[in-house]
């Protein structure tokens, strides 16, 4: 570990973090009954173009969509909320000013001055649970604008988000694919016909697969049948999408997300040594984003993510006033974003538990005690995830210094190996940039030089 930190941190072999109270506290949506709803597109002058109803679901990165949600909730009563959804690419003057066009769609939407909804800013991958049940669970993610995108081939990869599922296009490539997940591929053949594949990796669940059976109805365009492919036993038919590649690549292998499915979806948290501060007690404190407003995280953790779902912070604070403080905190969805180097994560992947310390975590005062607090953390957690929620098996728990597996990047619908922890952070440690994970410990082995080799 002093290769990757620096020094062997030290500590009280003391969790100050209620584990049981974190993994009990699984972000998700209220149900609710939907009455009506309508998306529309913003265009560059600041038109709406209603999308037709079998699109809905469908947005693109390159575009803009006001969503107005009218449903009724558990007590019966009826609400309206309206959300702001920008994709990937839209550079941010132009979310700005649709700011102005959705607030003027909240407004029709009211019955009047004091009953109109606020507008919930949602960036693309960053949704919150009750964005995608507005659009009726499933939500699809293509690349590039709508214009461009009849006569294209694409794939879509379906995973889980904050109880629902999302379909994103990744690469048409063999290298996009992952065991854990089902993969939709269209191949127009003309302008109105398309071949439509349904990819099943072998450790696919079968709420996922019937959730990529949807999909795929739904985008087949021709009268011929949707192909369902197995993993390992692709048709040479198949693999004529994948020619322009030249080599096909195994798919990888879903070692850390085996149990993956509507169930149990993986989770983010961030553990924070903060500086101390005096109290009577210790106290626990749950915070829930608001609904319903154009606001902001955060920048200090997170800078350009929009509403997301439940996101709950425990705290112990210092009893003496020397200590510092220790806050665990869950950031839902999973968002590459959220990896700041200065800081160290827990990804909890359902088959393995990583520990992620950034590489500028040793710049913090307390960096040592966030460390081992993390150490401790998922040592708890691994131990209680197995029963709690009924886990097939108690998952592995390591620590990785350097790349997260190729598997586990497939927990994030949006991966760039510039960005996140061993991006540009990694470059501003002094450190090689490594792709292969394969720096790693186990946090037993962690705690043992850490905690109680004293």
């Amino acid at each position: 570990m002093h290769v990757y930190l620096g020094s062997v941190p030290s500590s009280e072999p003391k969790l100050e973090v209620d584990t049981q109270a974190m993994l009990s506290n699984r972000p998700g949506s209220a149900i609710s009954k939907t009455l009506r709803k309508s998306i529309q597109e913003i265009s560059g002058d600041g038109k709406l173009l209603s999308l037709p109803a079998q699109e809905e679901h469908v947005l693109y990165e390159s575009s803009i969509y006001v969503v107005t949600h009218v449903f009724g909730s558990q007590t019966g009563a009826r609400l309206t909320e309206v959300y702001l959804w920008a994709g990937a690419t839209v550079p941010e003057p132009a979310v700005a000013d649709a700011q102005i066009f959705a607030k003027r769609v909240a407004r029709e939407a009211g019955s009047g001055p004091r009953s109109t909804p606020a507008v919930t800013l949602v960036h693309q991958g960053r949704e919150p649970a009750e964005f995608f049940q507005a659009l009726g669970g499933i939500v699809i993610t293509r690349r590039g604008a709508q214009a461009n995108a009849a006569t294209k081939a694409y794939m879509l990869c379906g995973r889980p988000h904050v109880g629902h599922v999302a379909f994103d296009e990744v690469d048409l490539s063999t290298r996009s694919f992952c065991s854990a997940f089902p993969y939709v591929v269209v191949h127009p053949l003309t302008i109105q016909e398309s071949k439509v594949y349904l990819w099943r990796g072998s450790h696919c669940g079968p709420e996922a697969v019937g959730s990529a059976r949807l999909i795929s109805m739904d985008l087949n365009s021709s009268s011929a049948d949707v192909i369902e492919v197995a993993e390992g036993g692709e048709t040479e038919d198949f693999w004529t999408v994948f020619a322009h590649e030249g080599k096909r690549h195994h798919a990888a292998k879903a070692e850390s997300l085996q149990g993956v499915g509507d169930r149990l979806s993986p989770r983010l948290f961030r553990i924070e040594a903060l500086a101390p501060r005096k109290s009577s007690s210790a106290f626990l404190s749950l915070f829930t984003s608001g609904r319903g407003s154009i606001s902001r995280p955060s920048s200090a953790h997170r800078p350009n993510s929009s509403a997301s779902g439940k996101s709950i912070t425990l705290t112990s604070p210092s009893l003496d006033g020397v200590k510092p403080q220790i806050a665990a905190t869950e950031l839902s969805p999973p968002s590459q974003i959220e990896l700041e180097p200065e800081h160290v994560y827990i990804l909890d992947c359902i088959g393995k538990i990583y520990v992620l310390p950034g590489p500028l975590l040793t710049s913090n005062q307390y960096w040592e005690d966030a460390f081992t607090q993390a150490l401790l953390f998922a040592n708890d957690y691994a131990i209680l995830a197995a029963s709690v929620e009924d886990r097939t098996r108690m998952p592995q728990a390591e620590v990785i210094f350097d790349a997260l597996p190729q598997d586990a990047k497939h927990v994030f619908r949006s991966w760039d190996e510039r960005r996140g922890l061993w991006g540009s952070g990694g470059l501003m440690a002094g450190r090689p940039r490594s792709t292969d994970g394969e720096d790693t410990v186990s946090v037993r082995e962690a705690l043992d030089v850490c905690c109680f080799a004293r």
